[in-house]
C-alpha cells in the first residue's frame, strides 16, 4: 500500500472541505440553522479525513521502522564484526541531518564502520553473563515507546551508534521579507540561531528473579520483566524530556518554552476557559498549528472534558478509531503524569512535537547474568539506555500557566 499517497489524498480532500466550510459560513443565502447543520457535517468529515491521514502516516512510519530494524539485524551478525552501511539511497550523513532539520525526515540511523563496535542491543555480563534473546530486547523497546507520552506525541528520533557530542542548530527567530522598490537596496533580516550540544546521558535498571520463579511460574515472567524494564526507562527519560535541566539529563521542554499564552484560572469555566485555550493555540504560528498536540496531565484532561460550546456541546471528542488519540478543539491530546495541574505550574502545552529532537545511542542495551546471584539462585537483567533531547525551534511551542 502506498501510505504516502493515501495520506496525501486524505489531506487534499480535507483541504477542499475546509474551503467548502468557509464558503458555507460566508453564504448570506443560508440561515444560521442551515449553516450550523452543514458545518457540523463538514466538520465530522474533516475529522474523519484527519484520522485517515494520521493512520496512513503512522502505518507508513511503522513499516519504515520495520525495514530499518531488518537492515540493522543483518548488520549485527556480519563476519569479523563488520557492519553493513545503513544510510542507503546514496545519502551522506550531512544530507540526512539536513533532511531532519527541514522536516523531511522524522529520524535516521547513524552507523559506524568501526569493527570495534559490538551489538547495540545485547551483550555478555561480566562473570559468565549470557546473551539475551532478541525478543526480550524488542519487548523492552516496545514497552518504552508505548509507555512514553513524549514518544507518542510525534517527536523526532535520531539513533547514533556512538555517544560522542554533536552540535545541533536551535532556531530562535525567523527571516522577514519586505517590499523592494525598483533600484532600491534589499532589506536585511537576520535569523537567530543558537547551538545545542547533543550529549548522551545514561539511564538504567537491574531486575532480579529467582530460578524457582522462572522454572515454576505459569506466567511469561521474562516478558513481564522486559515490559517493566521498558516502562521504568520510559518513566525516567520522559520526565527528563519534559523538565530536564540539561545538566546530566536532557534539555527539558518546559524550561525551553518562552511563548507564554497567559494564565488560566482553575476556577474559570465555559467560554472563559475555552477562550484561554484558543489563545494558547494562536500563540504559535499557523504552520506549527497544523501538526500540533495538546500536552497536559490527567487532571488537565478532566478540566478540558467539562468544557462546552455556546450550544452546550462538549468540545472534547473521544477517538473513534483504535490507536488514535482523543481530540480537543480538533487537535490530539497527550497526557503525561509529570505535568502538574496546580497553581503557578505550567498546566497545558501546545505545540508541534516534531520540533523536539530525541537522540538515542544505539538502542536499549540488555545483559543477563546467571552468575550475578549465583549463591542465591538469582538471575539478573540489566537494561541501560543512552539518550538526550531538546527543542530545535522555540517558536513551535507555547505554554499556559495555571492561576487560582
Amino acid at each position: 500500500m502506498d501510505y504516502r499517497a493515501a495520506a496525501k489524498a486524505a489531506l487534499e480532500k480535507r483541504a477542499n472541505l475546509v474551503t467548502e466550510m468557509r464558503s458555507v459560513n460566508d453564504d448570506a443565502a443560508l440561515s444560521d440553522a442551515e449553516k450550523r447543520e452543514r458545518i457540523e457535517r463538514l466538520d465530522a468529515d474533516i475529522n474523519g479525513l484527519e484520522a485517515e491521514a494520521r493512520e496512513a502516516i503512522e502505518r507508513g512510519e511503522r513499516e519504515a521502522e520495520v525495514r530499518s530494524l531488518t537492515a540493522r539485524a543483518e548488520g549485527l551478525f556480519a563476519p569479523n564484526g563488520n557492519r553493513q552501511e545503513q544510510r542507503g539511497h546514496g545519502e551522506s550523513l550531512d544530507e540526512q541531518f539536513r533532511a531532519v532539520a527541514r522536516g523531511e525526515s522524522r529520524g535516521f540511523e547513524i552507523e559506524s564502520d568501526g569493527s570495534e563496535l559490538r551489538t547495540a542491543t545485547t551483550g555478555s555480563a561480566a562473570n559468565a553473563g549470557t546473551t539475551v534473546a532478541s525478543t526480550f530486547v524488542r519487548e523492552v523497546m516496545q514497552a518504552l515507546r508505548e509507555s512514553s507520552p513524549f514518544m507518542q506525541a510525534g517527536v523526532r528520533v535520531v539513533t547514533t551508534q556512538s555517544g560522542e557530542k554533536m552540535e545541533w542548530p536551535v532556531k530562535n527567530g525567523r527571516l522577514i521579507a519586505s517590499k523592494v522598490a525598483e533600484g532600491a537596496t534589499y532589506p536585511k533580516s537576520d535569523m537567530s540561531f543558537t547551538r545545542w550540544e547533543i550529549d548522551s546521558h545514561k539511564v538504567g535498571v537491574i531486575a532480579e528473579a529467582t530460578n524457582e520463579m522462572l522454572d515454576d511460574s505459569a506466567l511469561p515472567l521474562a516478558s513481564l520483566i522486559a515490559e517493566d524494564m521498558g516502562e521504568a526507562i520510559a518513566d525516567s527519560t520522559c520526565a527528563a524530556f519534559l523538565k530536564g535541566t540539561g545538566t546530566g539529563e536532557a534539555n527539558g521542554l518546559l524550561p525551553a518554552i518562552t511563548l507564554n499564552a497567559g494564565t488560566l484560572s482553575l476556577a474559570s469555566t465555559g467560554t472563559t476557559a475555552t477562550d484561554k485555550v484558543v489563545e494558547l493555540q494562536h500563540a504559535i504560528i499557523s504552520k506549527y498549528r497544523r501538526n500540533a498536540y495538546f500536552y497536559t496531565s490527567d487532571a488537565g484532561v478532566l478540566f478540558l472534558r467539562k468544557l462546552k460550546d455556546a450550544d452546550g456541546r462538549y468540545l472534547w471528542q473521544p477517538a473513534t478509531t483504535a490507536g488514535t488519540p482523543d481530540t480537543f478543539l480538533g487537535k490530539p491530546i497527550t497526557t503525561d503524569p509529570n505535568m502538574e495541574w496546580a497553581t503557578t505550574k505550567v498546566g497545558l502545552v501546545y505545540g508541534d512535537f516534531s520540533k523536539y529532537l530525541v537522540r538515542f545511542v544505539r538502542s536499549v542495551q540488555i545483559t543477563r547474568s546467571d552468575e550475578y546471584g549465583y549463591d542465591r539462585d538469582v538471575v539478573a537483567w540489566k537494561a541501560r539506555l543512552r539518550y538526550d533531547g531538546g527543542v530545535t525551534d522555540g517558536a513551535a511551542f507555547a505554554k499556559l500557566t495555571l492561576g487560582a
